[in-house]
Order: C-alpha cells, then structure tokens, then sequence
C-alpha cells in the first residue's frame, strides 16, 4: 500500500514587526503554505545479493532541486548518498547489491529545494524504513532446460559499453554538484555564474582539522596566513594582508565580518566544525548580490538542520602536551514531534609557538538551533555565543585582544519572499604593545550593534526567465569612549536584481545588479556619490548533466571600514594625529574569469582563469600615520586547477594548484612627464600545490594525509624599533617557500573512535608571516614581556590524541 508524506517548506519565522511589515508591502496577509506530497510505497523485503529499486513521486515537481535517498546498510556506519532520477515528477533510485545490507537496509528520502533547503518528505535518520534481507526463492520447474551457455553468448554480442560509465555516473553524483551561494538559488555547479569549490561534510571531518582557517587552506586560489594561534589571515586570488578585510564569510547568511574592522575573526565563531553540512566557496568579486565586502571572494558555513545528525548525541575531546591544550566539542539533537533543535559548544586552548609558558588562545562557544511551528508556520530560531582571547596583529601594531560575540537569528518565508534578519554584538578590548602608543592609548575598548534583515524573492517568468529580486537594511551602532564622538551610527541598505535567462537548453545568460548605499560613506557628498553599483554578467554553456563552461565579467567594492574612515580617537588630536581618513573612497576590482567543470564516472575536475584589476586600494601610510588610497594600483591574473579521485567507495584523493601573477601599477615620470609603469611583484605566492588521501570506512582504520605548499612571498611590516609605529620604518620581509602537512589516524567503530592528529609536521619551527625578534612589547592586559616577538608567530608542530562518540 502506498503512503503519503506532506511537508511543509515554508520555513522559518521573523519577528513580528518585520513579519507584519513584509506581508503589508507583499500585499500576502494571508499567503497560502506550499507543501511536498510525496507518494512511495515502502520497500520491506528485498532478496539477498540482489538490486533495491525505489520509485518515489513528488509533488510540485517544479520546486524540487534535486532528490537524494539516503542508504544504510545492516545499521552500521552513516547513511550513504544515493541521487534519485528524475522523469517528469516521477523519481526513481536503483541500489545496487554492494550498498545493501545483509541482514536489513534501511533508507529516507530527502529533497533539497531551488533555495538549497534540505527537507526529509520521506522517513528520517532517526526513523528510516527498514527493508528486510530474504534469501532468493529457489528455482521452479519452469527453468528445467534452460540453456545458460546460449544465453551468455547471445549476451557477448550485445553492446553494453556505455553501461559502466552510466551507472558510475548515476552512483558518483553527490551533493557537491549542487552549489547555493553563487546565485543564492540551488543550481548544478555546472551551471553556476561564479567559480565555486564545495566541501561536504566528509571533506571537512576526514583530516581532524580544529579550525575553519585550516580547512580552507585547501581550497584552490585561496591563501591562509596563520600570524599566531589567535589571528588567522584569509584571502582569495591574492592581496591579503593583515587587515585581512578582502573576503566576505557567512554563516547561512549572517556576516561574520566584524563591521568595525571589516575583519573575520574566524578563531572565534559560534559554530563548531561538526556543526557544518558543507561550506561553499566562491573566488572572485561577488558584490553584485552579497553588497560591500563581497570585494575578493566568499565563504558561506552551512549548517545542519537538526534532523540531519544521525545521531542524538556528539562528544569530541583532544589533547595536545608541548604546545597545544585541552579541546573539547559537545553536541546535543533531535526531533519531537514537529520541533527539531541542536545545541554544541567548544572550548579550545592553546600555547604560543614562541614561548610554550604563556596561552596563545582560549576560545569558548556555544550555539543552538530550534526549529518548530507556530501554526502552520514554520521557524527557525539560532543563538550563539562566543569568546576569543589571543593576540591580534592590525594596522596599530601587535595587541592582546579579549573579544565576546553574542547573536540571534530568525528565517521566515512570505508567499515568494525569504527573509533573514539577525542581531550581532560584539564587545572587544585590544591592549596595544607599540611602546609610543601604549602610554597615550593602553587600551581601545569597542563594542558594535548590528540589526540586518534580508528579503529574497524568485519569480518564474514563463519557461526561460527566473528573475531573482532581493533587498537589505543594515544598522550598525558603534561605540567607544575613545572616541571623540562615542558614538556613532550608520545606515546601509543594498537592492539587486538578478536575472537568469535560458533561451535554448543549453545557453543560461545570468546578468545580475546591485547598487548599494552607506550613510558615513563621505558625508559631506552628494546622494549620487555614496551609492555603487555593483553589475555582472556571465554566460554558461552546460554541455550536458556533466560538463559545464562559463565566462563571466563583474565589479565588486569594498566599503572601508569604520576603523579606517571614521574612528577619531580623542588621545590622539594633542599629537595632531588620527589614523582614520573620512575622504577614503571605495577599494574597486573589476574583473573577467573564464571556467570549466567536469566529471567522468569517479573522477572530478574543474578549470579556472581570470584577470582582474584592483584600485583605489586603502593602505596605511606610516608617513603621515593615516589610511589613504595612495597605495598601489595592481592587476592580478592567475589560473587554478582542481581534481577530485574516489579510487572506491572509502578511499578519496585530491589535488589542485593556483597560480597567480601580480602586476603593480606605479608612478615613472619621464622627462618631466608624469607617466606610470607597470612591473611584476612577488607580494603573494605565485605557486600553490594541494594533495591529499583520505580512507574513511564506517567501521575500522581510518587514515588521512594532506599537504600544502606555496611558494615564497614578500611582506611589508612596520618596525616600531626604529622610532614606533607611529614614524615607523616599513620594511620587506621574505617568507621563503613552505610546505603545511596534516595527518590523522585512528580506529572507527560504531559509536567510537579514537586516534591522533598530527599539525604542522614539517616542521617545529614554522612561520606564515613576518616577525621581529627582540622588540619591547609593554603590554597592558599582561605583564610587561622584553625581547620576545613581534609579529607572526613560530607555529610549532603538534601531536594530538583525541576520541569522539555518537549515541
């Protein structure tokens, strides 16, 4: 007998006043909730050593992105992938006999929606269809005679070569082909604008990685510069820096950036690792749909719904003797009834590479999620909070930061229209090391209020146009008492369009818009100055369900940030100084990238290139000791390359390399004319190599290696031993070649495992990013330390022991 699931889709609450004020202006008060319809009729026995065939229809057909059935055999290990076939709302799946159980099989159905929203229509994880193993009934006396020699050779000549290929093509397609972020739709990789790299939920657990930093290490044309345990660096196709402000990072949505900084600091999320069900990473300008910041790339965390843990509990500890510390991960799960929730937490320390006595980094999070109903309403309420100490390297020089987050989100839909809207607030305070600027400033206390609301709509206009719309508000309060105005408020609001155009089959032209506007942004200008416009435009030829090539244009912007433009700090106007400049203009890249996407039965691959142009880059000038847009004008281009190999079922490789060429524009006059030549730099590494193996069975030895490398990279670092910072000398420092090597080993059972991790074991002596030795660094939240470093840090090599249950 056949059942029928229904499944609400529409997700997510508001708060009421924005809930009421969208509904108004949608002109839907009472708009009628979509529902999935599922009919299947569950599959209780199958034969032993034979095939399981799924047949499932959905309903509305035209909002499902893709269907995935999810396999698991004998009740052992993790619910395997299966993608379902589609045929015109009828989905079908085919599991072969290597996947099923001996014994039994269990299995559920899950539907990822055009907006990359995960829901389970049929059964669950925690409550999936059981179907029974049975021996094959014997043979009848129909089959007395039967000829099976005859039958072999009438076989042999039947062409059967394109059957391999197909059904690894059917049982290798995995959710990495289906990305979010680049147009904010779910959509084929294939047919994204944007060069994207996804790293599932496997990617990121298989190498025992503790920070999110290290996980994108791996990621081609990105580059990660750990200046100590606490302050990560990270950037995209070149010009990171230790503003470290040119990549926007997003947790479903909500900006990780701090608004007063323009800076992630990733050591110090909310989520843990174990939290995310994939990240999505985009290289290259990105404003036309995600605004200021968007400037070099994004970096979109996505995290699990509730129901998708298969387990109801999670704890993971590790230790590290020498130079690491205690840290410990715990998670909570499930599902009653019509409320699902999670709530994890982490604590984490570490000690300093350069003196092993005193802790580098102290980090302590939690985060929960809560997904219920109110009426037919669905809603999603998430929290998090969470504390960073460490030693942060800025513009102002080396400084002992203590910095608390704390933030609430809530997601709805509206007829068409998705909104998210979310509060940040963070509290920090930097003790600042330079030995001039410590007596007049020994501290910078800040803390900044953010309140932000999207709204998102998608409207389907007739067989070939989908026509995205989406708008933003943006409150930032900023607040410190050193300050000469304490407080300071802005406003900023976004609108774009985005339109994808599919004439033929095989053509999509996706053209997107977005204009932008800030109200500190050069205040005493007209309207016309302070908006942007963000455009781009791609075109994308999916040859088929497997291959894909694209070429795109765009302009992207970053806004500068409070710190730059607008801090006034009141212990400096006596000297006559301020390092925020209020006539800063917009960082600007426009740019030009070409890519090409494929997959050949167990083997991926994808091909990028660009060519970019950045200006009006903001750099601090030690000078006149204030930010301006005198730096260097530069072009950039480069090349990555990627590949991905599952040699079988457990054991995967990878590998990709990045290069990149940086051409500064500067100043040449010639004869007494003023002209400009254009020469190369090494300021960023033109060679990057990634490899990596990983053998992860359900049960049993598990083993993982991965390395990086990267050739050598000038720095520039102020030296406040010649004069401090505030006259200081800015000199160039090279960071010779290096290589990054991580390993992980352990033994996998049903609910445990354990094993050791290895980090950093090139070498027990690593640096990413330049440093003074034997500098005075008075220091106003610890003791007074002389002669130790300044600047990056020694990054030792670490041996961790850890263990991790599920029940």
């Amino acid at each position: 007998m056949q059942q029928m699931n229904t499944v609400s889709t529409r997700p997510r609450l508001l708060s009421l006043a924005v809930f009421i004020l969208t509904v108004v202006s949608s002109g839907r008060l009472w708009a009628a909730d979509v529902e999935w319809s599922v009919e299947h009729e569950p599959i209780r026995q199958y034969e032993r050593g034979g095939a399981l065939e799924l047949s499932f229809s959905i309903a509305p057909v035209d909002a499902v992105g893709y269907a995935i059935v999810y396999v698991r055999a004998d009740g052992q290990g993790k619910f395997r992938p299966v993608v379902v076939r589609s045929d015109d709302g009828h989905f079908q799946a085919n599991i072969d006999a290597e996947r099923l159980g001996t014994e039994y099989t269990e299995y559920f159905l899950r539907v990822v929606d055009r907006e990359g929203r995960r829901f389970d229509v049929f059964a669950g994880p925690r409550e999936p269809v059981r179907a029974e193993a049975v021996d094959p009934a014997p043979a009848d006396d129909a089959m007395a005679g039967f000829d099976a020699e005859s039958l072999s050779a009438e076989l042999e000549g039947l062409d059967l070569s394109g059957l391999d290929a197909l059904e690894a093509e059917f049982q290798l397609l995995q959710v990495e082909d289906v990305v979010v972020s680049a147009s904010k739709q779910a959509q084929s990789v294939n047919e994204a604008p944007s060069a994207v790299y996804v790293l599932t939920r496997d990617d990121i657990e298989a190498f025992g990685f503790r920070s999110p930093a290290d996980v994108l290490r791996f990621v081609p044309g990105m580059q990660v510069y750990r200046v100590n345990e606490a302050n990560t660096i990270v950037g995209a196709r070149g010009f990171a820096d230790e503003s470290n402000n040119l990549v926007l990072m997003l947790e479903q949505g909500r900006e990780l950036n701090v608004e007063l900084f323009g800076a992630p600091f990733i050591e110090g999320t909310s989520f843990n690792l174990d939290d995310i069900e994939r990240i999505e990473v985009i290289r290259g300008p990105g404003s036309a749909l995600y605004g200021a910041n968007a400037f070099s790339g994004i970096v979109q965390f996505i995290p699990k719904r509730p129901e998708s843990f298969e387990h109801a509990y999670g704890i993971e500890a590790d230790y590290e003797t020498r130079y690491g510390g205690p840290q410990l991960r715990v998670r909570a799960s499930g599902v009653t009834g019509e409320v699902e929730y999670t709530a994890s937490g982490r604590y984490r320390e570490d000690r300093s590479g350069t003196n092993k006595d005193e802790r580098a980094l102290r980090s302590i999070a939690a985060r929960s999620d809560l997904l219920f109903k109110i009426g037919d309403t669905p809603v999603d309420i998430n929290v998090g909070v969470s504390g960073l100490q460490g030693e942060q390297f800025l513009i102002v020089g080396e400084t002992t930061s203590e910095m608390v987050n704390t933030n609430v989100g809530l997601r709805t839909q509206v007829g068409p229209v998705r909104i998210q809207t979310y509060y940040n607030h963070w509290d920090g305070r930097f003790g600042i090391a330079d030995p001039t600027l410590a007596p007049v400033l020994p501290q910078m206390v800040w803390d900044v209020d953010t309140v932000n609301t999207d709204m998102i709509a998608d409207f389907e206009l007739g067989d070939t146009d989908r026509l995205t719309v989406g708008a933003n508000l943006r409150w930032n309060r900023y607040h410190s008492e050193q300050m000469v105005d304490p407080v300071s408020n802005e406003v900023r609001a976004g609108v774009f369009l985005q339109n994808q155009y599919r004439p033929i089959e095989k053509l999509i032209i996706n053209a997107s818009v977005r204009s932008d506007f800030s109200s500190l942004y050069l205040p005493d200008a007209a309207l016309g100055d302070r908006l942007t416009i963000s455009p781009r435009l791609s075109i994308i030829v999916p040859i088929n369900e497997a291959h894909g090539v694209r070429i795109g244009a765009g302009r992207a912007f970053r806004k500068p940030s409070f710190f730059e433009a607008q801090m006034q700090l009141s212990a400096f106007e006596p000297l006559g100084l301020n390092f925020a400049n209020r006539d800063l203009k917009n960082e600007e890249v426009t740019g030009i990238d070409a890519g090409y996407n494929g997959r050949y039965g167990d083997i991926r691959w994808a091909v990028d290139g660009f060519f970019n142009l950045y200006r009006n880059f903001v750099e601090f000038d030690p000078g006149t000791v204030r930010f301006s847009n005198e730096g260097r004008d530069s072009n950039s281009y480069g090349a990555e390359a990627a590949l991905k190999y599952r040699i079988v079922e457990d054991l995967q490789a990878f590998g990709n390399y990045s290069y990149l060429g940086i051409i500064v524009i500067r100043d040449a006059p010639l004869n007494g004319v003023n002209a400009t030549e254009q020469v190369s730099s090494k300021t960023d590494p033109q060679h990057m190599i990634n490899v990596g193996l990983r053998y992860t069975p359900d049960t049993g030895p598990i083993f993982a290696a991965a390395a990086h490398w990267q050739s050598e990279r000038v720095w520039r670092i102020l030296n406040p031993d010649k004069g401090s910072l505030l006259f200081a000398f800015a000199e160039t420092q090279r960071i010779p070649a290096y290589v990054n090597l991580y390993a992980k080993a352990g033994w996998r059972w049903e609910n445990w495992e354990i094993g050791v991790i290895g980090d950093q074991l090139q070498s027990d002596r690593h640096i990413e990013f330049p440093g003074l030795d034997g500098v005075a660094r008075p220091d106003s939240l610890s003791p007074p330390a002389a002669g130790t470093r300044y600047g990056g840090e020694t990054i030792p090599l670490r041996a961790l022991a850890y263990v991790e249950g599920r029940f």
